[in-house]
């Protein structure tokens, strides 16, 4: 899911995963097809988490193609292990991304909702660029705006309240969500890596929102880190924060977007 996990994305499979059918697959099947992936391409999943883009990739490129899941956190390749029908040209690697080596170039990098992840994003980005052939494409998804916020907002309110210290969800993070979270910044940016043929598209989605699925939705998340230690105080802070939970939805914006690496001049 990201290169450098903080807190350990490992420790939050079990959460994010439970959000899989409802956000994480669909979502993932829309960034594959954008990537107009081929018979026997060669494609990179960078943040790969739970494989969720990984293994419809691996199907769309065949058993003489490849796809290389890399991911650093382990928790999120178990679960991803687990998932993955056994074929051949589907490969998971507990590595960071930025520094993952292969003998070949990729005709297809994808990232699902991973760049802002990145601890430099313009640097990681830009390393994905580099891993792909002269006009291979990178495909990614990321948030117009933060949807979540408001069910994050009560979350670590309720943990201010049960007297842990809860600040704000890893800045950096939420300031590179920002800095691409309209079609327009998003191109402009991906322009600024040097690919051409950009596509930025918007999909909206609602998402049901049940006291379970919230609940799981923190613990899959980066608030998850802010939690207490002892179970005790956890269960605490689940019943206060359910107690003023009053979504039965959320409505959320994801913009896909695909660019092609230029031919050198």
């Amino acid at each position: 899911m990201t290169t450098e996990p903080s807190p350990d994305f490992s420790t939050l499979a079990s959460g994010f995963s439970s959000w899989t059918e409802q956000l994480w697959a669909p979502l993932a099947q829309q960034v594959v097809d954008a990537a107009g992936l081929k018979k026997n391409d060669a494609v990179l999943d960078a943040c790969c988490g739970t494989g969720t883009s990984a293994t419809p990739a691996a199907h769309q490129v065949g058993p003489q193609g490849k796809v290389d899941g890399v991911d650093l956190a382990e928790g999120m390749l178990d679960v991803a292990r687990a998932a993955a029908p056994d074929l051949p040209q589907l490969s998971f690697h507990a590595s960071d991304v930025v520094s993952f080596s292969r003998d070949y170039a990729y005709d297809a990098a994808l990232c699902c909702f991973g760049v802002f992840f990145f601890p430099q994003m313009n640097a990681g980005a830009q390393a994905l660029v580099n891993k792909l052939r002269p006009g291979g494409t990178l495909a990614l998804s990321t948030w117009h705006g933060r949807p979540f916020m408001e069910i994050t907002r009560l979350a670590l309110a309720a943990v201010k309240r049960e007297g842990y210290r809860a600040g704000t969800v890893n800045p950096a993070v939420m300031a590179n969500i920002d800095a691409i979270g309209t079609p327009e910044s998003l191109a402009a940016w991906l322009k600024g890596l040097g690919l051409r043929d950009i596509r930025v598209q918007s999909t909206a989605v609602s998402i049901e929102v049940t006291q379970n699925s919230a609940w799981q939705f923190v613990l899959g998340s980066l608030v998850a880190g802010m939690l207490p230690t002892e179970p005790a105080a956890v269960e605490r802070v689940r019943q206060d924060f359910l107690s003023t939970l009053d979504h039965t939805h959320v409505a959320a914006e994801v913009l896909i977007a695909t660019g092609k690496r230029r031919f050198p001049s």
